[in-house]
């Protein structure tokens, strides 16, 4: 598994720029429910390996979003701790609270979010379908091979998170409040991180995905993970990155997939074509408006 792929504390590319830089080490996120399980069981509460896969926000098995941090006060600080009585439990350092305990707004969310969980969980599970070197699904990415996969993800990624314009990340325009249950959605800043997802929290690791999933996947996920009113994610996605960047993907041979590039194409022309309809339609309303 390439570095870029796996959750760390700071970025992989930060290591040895400077002899003060610190030394990334394993970033580390949990299911609830996956805790709750050991602890009903009797278990040792262990950590899953899929828990430190940068390209998955949700746990599979339970269909439940990862967290990263205390449902009660917020710290990302735990550890281990065996108590007088029963197995090893995960356990906030701050407040002492075992992190089994799921946060209450997720425990309350409607089918609707649920549904958009299901979408992205549904990407995810093709992201791991090629990270252990198999094709993925061809009836959801057509044309598409394990390796393009990844590069679509590490690269759009990177495309949602950077921005030459402003301070604020393209990805902000892909809102979707399924990922974060129970607040507000975060306006995300722009950073030249090269690698983003490997050292995001939670909570910009499930909007970069999600926002992934809208624009690689079919025109459904558009419906399923984005808010009402929304462009479609393909649209929003070329308005709200440089087109230079894009480009330069598309023109690596065999770096994005032909579908991906010609969802591209054919979304580049329908928005000159509108745009030149647009226009016309001025011109003709300014003409009536001098002969009136």
């Amino acid at each position: 598994m390439t570095p870029e792929l796996v959750a760390w504390s700071c970025s992989p590319a930060d290591i040895g720029n400077s002899p003060w830089s610190r030394l990334p080490k394993l970033k580390i996120c949990w299911c609830s429910r996956c805790l709750a399980d050991d602890f009903a069981a009797g278990r040792p509460a262990h950590i899953r390996q899929d828990w430190v896969i940068a390209a998955i926000g949700f746990c599979h098995h339970h269909r439940w979003p990862l967290e990263d941090r205390c449902n009660a006060c917020g710290s990302s600080v735990w550890a281990f701790r065996t108590p007088a009585r029963g197995a090893l439990r995960m356990v906030c350092t701050a407040c002492w609270r075992p992190l089994e305990r799921s946060f209450p707004p997720a425990l309350e969310a409607s089918n609707a979010i649920r549904h958009c969980w299901e979408a992205v969980i549904a990407f995810e599970h093709q992201i791991m379908t090629a990270l252990r070197g198999k094709t993925p699904d061809q009836f959801c990415l057509n044309f598409t091979s394990a390796e393009q996969v990844l590069r679509e993800v590490r690269d759009i990624s990177g495309l949602l998170i950077s921005s030459d314009r402003s301070d604020w990340a393209p990805v902000n325009a892909f809102p979707c409040a399924a990922m974060m249950p129970g607040h507000r959605l975060p306006e995300f800043h722009s950073t030249d991180a090269p690698h983003p997802l490997a050292s995001a929290r939670i909570p910009l690791r499930r909007s970069l995905l999600a926002a992934t999933c809208a624009i690689v996947m079919d025109a459904g996920s558009d419906v399923a993970l984005l808010d009402p009113g929304v462009a479609p994610a393909i649209e929003t996605f070329l308005s709200r990155v440089e087109g230079a960047a894009i480009d330069s993907f598309i023109a690596a041979p065999g770096r994005w997939s032909p579908s991906l590039i010609q969802r591209i194409a054919e979304t580049r022309r329908a928005t000159r074509r509108s745009a030149s309809i647009a226009r016309l339609k001025g011109c003709i309303s300014a003409i009536d408006r001098a002969f009136a």
